[in-house]
């Protein structure tokens, strides 16, 4: 088992958490988390717990911006071709579905293609730009990809097809040469929130192209795929992302649009939709299309109008999610075992492993599971021939670009973001990635880097938990990636009866509390705290504080994230 670093509670000023418990009218709890997650101006604090649209940048304060959306209306007003290409994954899917909707409202003549992953590879591909050449478009506009597609896009203008290319992920050196390059992170872009992600790149120009119209066209109840390609995306619940993805959810819980709420019937979600329903089990269903068949079914249902449609397509989609976890649960037991044999040698800073029978389209899952259980930067290459592709998962404090940088001569392709790239290469430069792609890690690794840390927001007493402390800590939601559930410390706490483990490795306990029913305490994945000779006497114990609902009843719960010998 990992050990965690703890990084316990700062003091916070006492005048401070009553200011911010005055002036924003919440709990001391609320006010006291506010401050450990750096919200200690009342002003923008109440910008956090009060998100809302007229907190979202112009669209023409992105660099590029405003040419890509006269090339659009170009378009638009002569009736030329529009082709809209999106990357496979949920945050592309949810952008093209967004850009088909919105385009077809104003009445363009738009279409779309999506990559197959086993054919084209990831983005605006060579292997895809005679497909995309074939549809003879006047204008190509990408969704979440092409930021790096420099030869791609020369190649398209060769064919007299425009470009416009929006993305998210990091440029290289030099930009394609498009009509106009649309990217937060592009250099000179002053766009106050860097962190979107592609979805909200393409909903913030459809937001400057319908201001740009005389058309009532409302934009916002397509916001419900914004959140969905948001959350997804793995990006910080914060800023402008946080607006999009809490009025997103409030459009989602409306259930308007049929392929949605088909989705959600197959995965089983009956009640309120909240981020994480969004995280696991949305968008994985989603994805799996990408991953292994392909990306314009998950397109089709989302743009669908048809009840019979959308309901086959959220049950192929189900189908195929159901295949997903079951190649990813074998790819990752196969790269354990090459683990154990020392096949990416000796305890390395950074792992790579490669594969004939991987499949491409699921690795990145397997990638995320190593990095996990490991707590390394981790590389997982699914070979075909002479050449191979890759999935890279990164730990907070190493940007994985970075590490890739320094192996680009390497590679053949890579791209991404600090937290998670692709790359392919060829097979004889795999055994020189693997080193190099260790010291590169190994170079960052350091005391605060080499272990998870565990980041906690504030100290509790076990009888402080119960439904209302539940439902004020509700208010600083939605919770994701970037803004996690609040994180306690209980200190000195002592068990009620025995742990024991359930499920698949889970640790079950309770709490003693004074005066009150014992505290129902679960820890996923922490059965060995139990195998290994549980800690007597007291505990300092770390969680989550939620409500578990069993037999119409709901009683507050600890979800437990680590636990030790109390401190003396």
């Amino acid at each position: 088992m990992l050990r965690k670093n703890w990084i316990t509670p700062k003091p916070v000023d006492e005048a401070l958490l009553t200011r911010l418990e005055s002036e924003l009218d919440v709990p001391r709890v609320v006010a006291r988390i506010l401050a450990a997650r750096g919200k200690t101006d009342p002003a923008a604090a109440r910008r956090f717990l009060f998100p809302d649209l007229s907190q979202l940048s112009s669209p023409f304060a992105l660099l590029g911006g405003e040419a890509a959306i006269d090339r659009i209306l170009h378009s638009l007003r002569h009736r030329k071709k529009i082709l809209v290409f999106g990357d496979f994954d949920v945050d592309g899917v949810t952008g093209t579905a967004l850009a088909l909707r919105t385009l077809r409202e104003l009445g363009a003549d738009v279409d779309y293609l999506m990559p197959k992953r086993l054919v084209h590879g990831y983005g605006l591909s060579r292997k895809v730009l005679p497909d995309l050449i074939a549809r003879k478009p006047d204008l190509l506009v990408t969704v979440d990809c092409g930021i790096r597609s420099i030869d791609e896009v020369a190649e398209l203008a060769a064919a007299s097809i425009d470009a416009v290319i929006t993305d998210h992920h990091e440029p290289a050196d030099e930009l394609p040469p498009a009509v106009a390059v649309v990217d937060p992170k592009r250099p000179g872009d002053e766009y106050p929130d860097k962190r979107l992600a592609g979805v909200g790149v393409m909903f913030q120009l459809l937001r400057g192209l319908s201001d740009q119209l005389e058309h009532e066209l409302d934009l916002n109840t397509d916001l419900d795929l914004v959140a969905l390609g948001t959350v997804a995306d793995v990006v910080p619940l914060d800023g402008e992302n946080r607006v999009l993805v809490h009025e997103g959810l409030d459009v989602l819980n409306r259930r308007e649009k049929i392929g949605v709420m088909a989705l959600a019937l197959e995965a089983g979600i009956e009640r309120r939709l909240e981020s994480w329903h969004l995280a696991y089990l949305l968008g994985p269903r989603i994805n799996a299309a990408g991953r292994l068949g392909d990306a314009a079914d998950a397109v089709r249902l989302l743009i669908s109008s048809d009840t019979a449609e959308a309901s086959s397509l959220a049950k192929r989609l189900d189908k195929e999610n159901r295949r997903r976890q079951t190649i990813s649960a074998e790819t990752l037991q196969q790269a354990l075992d090459a683990i154990e044999r020392g096949t990416a040698g000796e305890n390395p800073a950074g792992i790579v492993l490669a594969s004939n029978v991987w499949h491409p389209g699921v690795i990145g899952i397997a990638t995320a599971k190593l990095v996990e259980r490991y707590h390394r930067p981790s590389v997982l290459i699914a070979m075909d021939g002479d050449t191979g592709r890759g999935s890279v998962r990164s730990i907070r404090g190493i940007d994985v670009c970075e590490v890739l940088a320094e192996c680009e001569d390497l590679l053949t392709q890579y791209g991404g973001h600090e937290m998670a790239a692709g790359l392919s290469l060829a097979r004889s430069d795999v055994p020189a990635f693997r080193e190099r792609f260790a010291a590169g890690v190994g170079r960052r690794l350091d005391e605060r880097t080499a272990h998870p840390e565990l980041k906690m927001d504030a100290e509790i007493g076990a009888e402080e938990i119960d439904e209302g402390l539940v439902g004020d800590l509700d208010r600083l939601g939605p919770f994701g990636y970037g803004n996690s559930r609040p994180v306690f410390l209980l200190r000195n706490v002592r068990c009620e009866g025995r742990p024991r483990i359930v499920g698949r490795g889970h640790l079950k306990m309770a709490l003693q509390r004074d005066g009150q029913p014992s505290l129902a305490c679960i820890g996923f994945d922490l059965g060995d705290h139990v195998r290994r000779g549980f800690p007597q006497g007291p505990l300092d114990v770390v969680g989550h504080v939620s409500i578990n609902e069993w037999n119409n009843r709901r009683n507050p719960q600890l979800q437990i994230l680590d636990l030790r010998e109390a401190a003396a």
